[in-house]
């Protein structure tokens, strides 16, 4: 579905912004 890969996104760019 579109909204897990959203989903998925948002998580990577958040992991990321708090590294």
């Amino acid at each position: 579905m579109v909204v897990i890969s959203i989903l998925a996104i948002l998580a990577t760019i958040a992991f990321l912004s708090f590294q």
